[in-house]
Parts: C-alpha cells; structure tokens; sequence
C-alpha cells in the first residue's frame, strides 16, 4: 500500500488533515536533520567514556552473587503462584527482603567516602521498603498471589539507578 492510499484510507477527504500530515513529516524531517548531524561522533565519544567506566558494584562479587540471587527471588514467585500457598511466597519474599537489604550494606561500604552515593543509596532503600510494604500488605491482607508475582518483576529497579549515577559521577569527574 502506498502512502496517499494509507492516508485516504484512515483520513478521507478532508484537506486540512493532509496539511497537517504533511507539516507533521516535514516537522520529523527537521529534527531528524538537527539530531543526526552530528550523531556519529557524539555516540563515538559516550562509547568511549562507557568503556573506560569501571564499576565498583561490579568488581566485587558478593554484590553480583547477590544480585543475580535477587533477581531469582524476583522471578521465582511469577513461576510458583499458582502452585504454592502464599506462606511460601512469604517466605520467598522475606528472603529476598533480607538479600536486597545486604546488597545495599554492602553498597554502602564500597562507596563510603562519596556522599552523593550514599544518599542515592539510602534514598532507594526507603523507597525500596516501601515498595515492600505494598507488596506485603497485597500478599498478606489480599492473599493475592498472582498480582504479588506480578508487582514483585518491578520492584527489582533500585540497583540500575545506582549504577547509573555512579556512571554519571564517573562522567563528571574526567
């Protein structure tokens, strides 16, 4: 199908709408122009600073090992819900509980002497117990395991964004 026929099809007869079709497109055109001149050599540039970026959280195994046993704990409960009786998702919750709230100590020391970090790092631990008390009270008062399962794959969010401002003090600093 060719776009005239597209547009007569979902857009009949009305003249107005192919003018503001085509303002949209050349609109689209312009800043495509404006953000991919120089594109090439800017994405050039933020690859190279990314491959120089070492991560503290990455270099030290405990956290990896942690993390990647949180992230199991996140998925396990999706695949169990409708096989086991929510003590067992309490239990797997309170596990996992205990498994983020290490990785945030341990975080906590290797960034010691940043402040900025420290913030960040407490910051997303209140946020993360009150994700927890959420996800608590729809396991215990609800007993509703599948939207527990469900909600639980989202709460996994407060490690990215500490690697992304440890990233983004890197950045600042060279």
């Amino acid at each position: 199908m060719s776009f005239p026929i597209l547009i007569n099809k979902f857009f009949p007869g009305n003249v107005s709408t192919y003018i503001v079709l085509i303002s949209i497109f050349i609109l689209e055109f312009l800043i495509f122009n404006k953000i991919g001149r120089d594109f090439d050599t800017r994405l050039a540039s933020e690859y190279r600073k990314i491959s120089q970026f070492k991560s503290k959280m990455s270099q030290s195994p405990w956290i990896k090992y942690l993390e990647i046993s949180s992230f199991i704990l996140t998925i396990f409960p999706f695949i169990l819900h409708g096989t086991v009786a929510n003590h067992v998702l309490t239990l797997i919750f309170l596990i996992k509980i205990c498994v983020d709230t290490t990785i945030k100590f341990l975080l906590n020391r290797i960034f010691k002497t940043s402040k900025v970090m420290k913030r960040r790092i407490f910051s997303l631990f209140v946020l993360d117990l009150i994700v927890y008390l959420f996800l608590g009270y729809v396991l215990a008062m609800q007993k509703d395991g599948y939207l527990f399962s469900i909600l639980l794959i989202f709460s996994n969010f407060s490690l990215p964004f500490i690697r992304e401002k440890e990233y983004e003090l890197f950045k600042n600093k060279k």
